[in-house]
Parts: structure tokens; sequence; C-alpha cells
């Protein structure tokens, strides 16, 4: 069966489909590199090099100039496509400085990771999909009220050692640029 080579298709999503759904693509396929040189963050770069040399090779298609924007705005820290989808609205909406996978001290030494930082607004952006209280195998044998229990411990911890707020997005909330606007109003979160 014929079809096209990984960087062909995410050079093709990134023109023909929705900026967000291709920003999804790109950063699965820069983290897919990422994992594939186990862990050298140095393949997602060559990958996207490899996007962007095609696209220039195809500069005159339709959507090449928006593609190459969603291929630079790229990032292999995003662990799932809501990450990637909250991502780029936020940058639709207005914010500029957007921390991915953000550190922080944990109460046993190990660090904990939050999703997203508003870094001018000390506010950290948490996309939860259901999945992850929903499916046994993600819950490692966990009921769902302990699974729930102890993210609202991380919460606390985080909220209380950084002083930033928490607000928690899921599907509905970035089902559109306007969707997770009204989310983040509801929490007084504005970009400056």
């Amino acid at each position: 069966m014929p079809c096209t080579t990984l960087h062909r298709t995410v050079w093709d999503l990134c023109r023909t489909v929705a900026p967000e759904t291709g920003v999804a693509a790109v950063d699965a396929a820069l983290r897919g590199a990422v994992q594939g040189a186990g862990g050298d963050r140095a393949a997602a770069e060559i990958c996207r090099q490899a996007v962007l040399d095609l696209g220039r090779r195809h500069h005159a298609s339709r959507g090449a100039r928006r593609a190459v924007s969603v291929v630079n705005f790229a990032d292999d820290r995003a662990e799932s496509t809501g990450e990637s989808v909250t991502r780029w609205l936020l940058a639709e909406i207005g914010f500029s400085r957007i921390g991915m996978q953000v550190r922080v001290p944990g109460p046993s030494g190990a660090d904990l990771r939050v999703d997203l930082e508003l870094e001018d607004e000390a506010v950290f952006v948490e996309f939860d999909g259901e999945i992850k209280y929903r499916d046994d195998g993600l819950r490692d044998g966990r009921s769902v009220e302990e699974v729930l229990l102890a993210e609202k411990r991380r919460e606390d911890w985080i909220r209380g050692v950084t002083q930033h707020r928490v607000v928690r997005i899921g599907w509905a909330d970035i089902a559109s640029v306007d969707a997770l606007a009204v989310r983040l109003r509801a929490f007084g979160v504005f970009p400056r």
C-alpha cells in the first residue's frame, strides 16, 4: 500500500487541517523522534528540520505559510493531544510565555510536573482527560477515589509551594478558543 513518509504526512496535515490539530500531529512526531533516540531531545530538532526542509520544497502549496508557523510552534515536551491543543489555543488567546512540563519540588524530594504554566500570570494549567480516572489500567489498581485524593493532595502541594493558581481543563474547554477563554475568565485569568 503506498503511503507518505512521516515528515510528508505531518507537513500535509499542518497545511490542510486546523492549526491546533496540526500542532498536535507535529508534537507527537517530535515526541516520537525523541523516544526513538532514547530521550535525546536533539532528535526533535532533526525531525522538525526535516519537515521544514520538505516544506521549503513545497513552499507554493496551499497552506504552506501556516504550516511553517505550526511546525515552528511545536514542542516535543507535550505529552498528549490535549496539552498540544491547549498550548496552541492559549497562544491564540494572547498568552505569550507558556512553560511546559514545569518541575515543582515534591514533598518526598522527587519533582512533580505540571502540564503548562502561564509564566506572566503565575498560573498553572493542567489538562485532564477523563481516561486517567476511568481506565483501570491507568489507575494502577487504585480506586477512582484514591486517584482523586492523590491528585487533590498533589495540587494542594503545588499551590502551596509555588503560590500559583491551578486551572484544570478538559476536552470541552478546548473545543474552541472561545470555550477556553470562558473557562480561564471564570478563574480571573487574562493575558496581559
